[in-house]
Order: C-alpha cells, then sequence, then structure tokens
C-alpha cells in the first residue's frame, strides 16, 4: 500500500517530532513552580479561654527554576470530631508579640514567612507560620492534623501537611 521510501521517511519525521517534543518538555519543565515541604513542630498557646495561638514550624522546598514569592499562608486544624477550622494568619510583627509576651510559647525557632518573602530556586528553608483559632486549647492540642495553605503571587496553591506524631 505505501513504499518503501515514503515509510522511512514518515519514520524519520515522527522520530524528529519526538525529538523536538522531548526536548522542549525537558526545556521547560523546571519552569513550573514547584514547591513542597511539610510541618516539623506545632506549639498551642492559650491566649484567653476561647482564642489560641499556634505556632507551626515548617520546611518548604522550591525544586523550580522560579522563586515562590508569598502572597497568602493560611492554617487550617481538623480537630477531633472532624470539624475544620481555619485560622486568623498572623503578620510578623504580631507572631513576634506572641513570642515576646507569652513566654509559654517557648523559643522561636524559625523566622517567620511573611507576605512577599521569597523562596528562591532550587532552595529548602525553614520558616514559621502563626495564627489564632477561636477554640479551645485542648480541641487544637487533640486535633487530627493541621494544613498550612501558601499562595503564590501568581495564584498557584500549595498544601503543606503536619507529620503526626510530633
Amino acid at each position: 500500500m505505501f513504499n518503501k521510501q515514503f515509510l522511512i521517511v514518515l519514520g524519520i519525521g515522527v522520530l524528529a517530532m519526538a525529538g523536538v517534543w522531548y526536548f522542549f518538555y525537558a526545556g521547560t519543565k523546571d519552569m513550573a513552580l514547584a514547591v513542597e515541604g511539610e510541618i516539623l513542630k506545632v506549639r498551642t498557646v492559650e491566649l484567653s479561654p476561647h482564642n489560641v495561638f499556634v505556632a507551626a514550624d515548617f520546611r518548604i522546598r522550591n525544586s523550580s527554576s522560579v522563586p515562590f514569592v508569598l502572597k497568602d499562608a493560611t492554617l487550617f486544624v481538623v480537630k477531633a470530631d472532624g470539624k475544620e477550622l481555619d485560622g486568623h494568619t498572623l503578620a510578623k510583627s504580631e507572631a513576634e508579640d506572641v513570642f515576646k509576651f507569652f513566654p509559654l510559647a517557648g523559643p522561636k525557632y524559625n523566622q517567620v514567612l511573611g507576605m512577599r518573602d521569597k523562596v528562591p530556586a532550587k532552595v529548602s528553608i525553614d520558616r514559621m507560620a502563626g495564627a489564632t483559632f477561636a477554640a479551645e486549647e485542648k480541641d487544637l492540642v487533640e486535633r487530627k492534623s493541621l494544613r498550612l495553605h501558601l499562595t503564590d503571587l501568581d495564584g498557584k496553591e500549595f498544601d503543606l501537611l503536619e507529620k503526626k506524631g510530633n
């Protein structure tokens, strides 16, 4: 049906297109922002009977060639009964004040990741996020999990999860 020469040219064309596609893909795959990480340590401090501060120390890795620039960060807690609470994220200065005025919070191990802070390309760093929750401290201590939701300036979203057993 097809002659031998046509099949050879078709095969070479298909291989050439596959090669072009591969080199295009391989050259651009690092250009897509890729952030991962985990929550390493969580601390709670009762500020009042129904207001609890949660500090989450976490490691964030940017494996792409594009810097991650923080637009927004939100901490979520899944209570023992399965209900999810979202916290009011504190600014850097507010988190600093909690550590200064509430010694029960313990030492501040890492810098707070704040708005417009960058995680450079191909870098892993340890940071902290703090939030207050309208709940009782026992509900947060007995939580099922904690999740840190990060949004980049370009709108890409990433979740870092707590390693249970901490």
